[in-house]
């Protein structure tokens, strides 16, 4: 019930603000142009309770939330217009209505304002975030859908004016269907074929505006927010242990962080170099299962690994300079050249694969990455990868000197304060300073990011700050045993697919091995030995987990009885997800599209970080 009513309080507070702004800016526009009536009226207020229409904003669109609709509609009190005493009416109509969709237009400007600023200022209220998304997304929708060109619509109205008199009049006649026209339309799913282009316009015209005002911004303001970048290689269907090792945690970052989520098909060659003829169609798949498991495109960017060159180009100059031998070190090198006898795992790409791993996410400059506590040698070698090229690379001539000139900024005292705590860290390891040094920084106010980046090097005591050092997201992972007790891998053979029907589920976990102690149906067993225990870990709740531990233990329930609850959980968390992934199934043109515009964002964000680096290592052929 809580869950509801903060999925309703996320979206009703946007919706208010879009419908009233939207009804406010017609009755603005309006009296502007000669047009009293919606002023006499009261209605150009910010008012909301003016512009709410109790069956048509409430009622009709909370019965369709309620019962699952697989559409939303509804409708506010429409502004009173009368055209005629409108100065230029063909012409002043058609701006009354525009007026509408284009404040929504500015509505998603300022909800994406609002998450750059949760966002700057390292907000991990997920709940403004996720209003911050909502906003953008309703406001979207509501200048995509009032400029269908059918009257009542706004649209309509823009048709009407822009058409010659006798075809204008004969197309207004439509107005008195309208209503019902558009809603068989919306019903059918026509609509989207309008909508989603015309939404997609109307962000591009969103971020028209909005970066040059985070550029803006940017040149006052230290600007670091939080990102997160993971991937997974397609190497094959994806599993339960996929969705409860990874997944699931993607799914809820996606709503308090930026989040980058790529198909890492070069790190599937890594191993399976053989092989080639899966890895597309298993990289579709695999975005269909994220997509059907809840990571959302309006939230998080999806793209393709390779589609992405610049991955490669960091890779490359990267080792340039990396010593072999901290390849070597990675605990999972020889690791995995033992799981995987069977395959010749001497080859460059696969010694190299942490530094191909540590430039995918250095290229996006992210701070964040999550990644449970078997991963954290991984984390450590990017952190000093990212380390050796800054010392490296950012030997920016006359560093020392800029850097005093960029701490005179500070004032006089405060520029002695930081210099003193520089020594103190640097002379004395005072790890005290070096936090108070950077509090200065972050605080101070007359700083650009230039002299931030440049302070930040100066007091490390490295160079000026290509590349980001990330830090480790730990992620709350459940750790679900394959079939055979071991981790549960593709490359072992041993997983329970998203995708696999209810016959193979059953037959998958009722096959499991159990607690060997238990060789006859009379034998006690020990839960704690047992590989479905941990299922029960994860799926059951207190009750049955006591039932288990009794009937085990007491030999009271045979291995199959314990099995059947594991098997109706994975069966029903399964489901849904099938279900939703039929339906991109069905629509491969949009799931190449959301992943064409996931590997647009990354190649800009990847494309910022490349031009320090080629600068920096002389590659930068600027002709000066």
């Amino acid at each position: 019930m809580e869950n509801i009513a903060e999925t309703a309080i996320v979206w009703v507070i946007p919706v208010l603000l879009a419908i009233t702004l939207h009804e406010a800016a017609h009755a603005f526009v309006a009296r502007f142009l000669g047009d009293s009536t919606a002023y006499m009226q009261g209605r150009m207020t910010l008012n909301p309770f003016r512009h709410i229409d109790p069956l048509g904003t409430v009622v009709i669109p909370a019965m369709l939330f309620l019962v699952g609709s697989p559409f939303i509609f509804g409708y506010a009190k429409p502004v009173p217009v009368n055209f005629g005493q409108l100065r230029h009416p063909r012409r002043d109509s058609a701006l009354v209505a525009l007026a509408g969709p284009g404040s929504n237009l500015l509505m998603a400007l300022l909800w994406s304002l609002f998450k750059v600023g949760l966002l700057l200022a390292h907000g991990q209220n997920g709940f403004l975030l996720q209003m911050a998304d909502a906003g953008v997304m309703i406001n979207l929708v509501l200048f995509a859908f009032n400029l269908f060109p059918l009257p009542p619509l706004d649209g309509g109205r823009i048709m009407t004016s822009l058409l010659p008199v006798n075809m204008a009049y004969k197309f207004a006649q439509i107005e008195r269907y309208g209503f019902f026209i558009v809603l068989g339309l919306v019903y059918l799913g026509l609509t989207n074929y309008w909508m989603r282009p015309v939404m997609y316009l109307g962000r591009w015209i969103v971020n028209l505006f909005l970066y040059p005002l985070l550029y803006f911004l940017s040149l006052c303001f230290i600007m670091y927010p939080d990102r997160v970048v993971s991937g997974m290689r397609p190497t094959g269907a994806l599993h339960l242990g996929h969705y409860h090792g990874a997944i699931k945690n993607w799914v809820r970052i996606q709503s308090e962080i930026e989040s980058l989520f790529f198909v890492a098909d070069w790190h599937a060659l890594t191993t399976h170099y053989d092989e080639v003829e899966t890895i597309e169609k298993n990289a579709w798949e695999m975005v269909i299962d994220w997509l059907a498991a809840g990571i959302d495109p309006e939230k998080a960017t999806i793209f393709i690994q390779s589609r992405v060159l610049e991955h490669a180009e960091l890779t490359l100059l990267m080792s340039m300079s990396t010593p072999l031998s901290w390849l070597e070190r990675v605990p999972t090198y020889k690791d995995q050249i033992q799981k995987l006898a069977h395959k010749d795992l001497t080859t460059y790409g696969f010694l190299g694969y942490p530094l191909m791993m540590a430039a995918d996410v250095l290229v996006y400059r992210a701070n964040k990455v999550p990644v449970g506590e078997d991963q954290l040698p991984h984390m450590e070698i990017m952190r000093e990868l990212a380390r050796r090229f800054n010392y490296m690379y950012g030997r920016e001539k006359g560093f020392d000197k800029k850097a005093q000139a960029s701490a005179k900024k500070l004032g006089n005292k405060q520029a002695r304060i930081f210099m003193e705590l520089r020594t103190d860290y640097q002379e004395k390891g005072n790890t005290e300073s070096l936090e108070k040094a950077k509090a200065m920084l972050d605080q101070a106010g007359s700083l650009t990011t230039s002299d931030r980046e440049l302070l930040y090097g100066y007091l490390l005591g490295s160079r000026k700050q290509i590349l980001a050092e990330p830090q480790a997201l730990l992620t709350e992972a459940s750790r679900l045993p394959g079939l055979d007790g071991a981790k549960m891998s593709k490359s072992y053979g041993n997983t329970i697919a998203l995708r696999d029907d209810k016959e193979t589920i059953a037959r998958k976990i009722r096959t499991m091995q159990t607690d060997p102690a238990r060789v006859k149906r009379t034998d006690p067993g020990d839960p704690e030995k047992c590989p479905v225990w941990l299922f029960h870990v994860v799926y059951s709740d207190d009750e049955t987990k006591e039932w288990v531990q009794q009937g085990c233990r007491s030999a009271g329930i045979g291995c199959i009885q314990c099995k059947q609850p594991i098997i109706d959980a994975v069966i029903r968390e399964l489901e849904p997800m099938q279900e939703r992934a039929q339906q991109y199934v069905a629509k491969p043109a949009l799931v190449r599209e959301i992943v064409e515009y996931g590997c647009e964002k990354a190649r800009k964000l990847a494309g910022e970080t490349m031009r320090d680096v080629r600068e920096a290592m002389g590659l930068g052929y600027s002709g000066k």
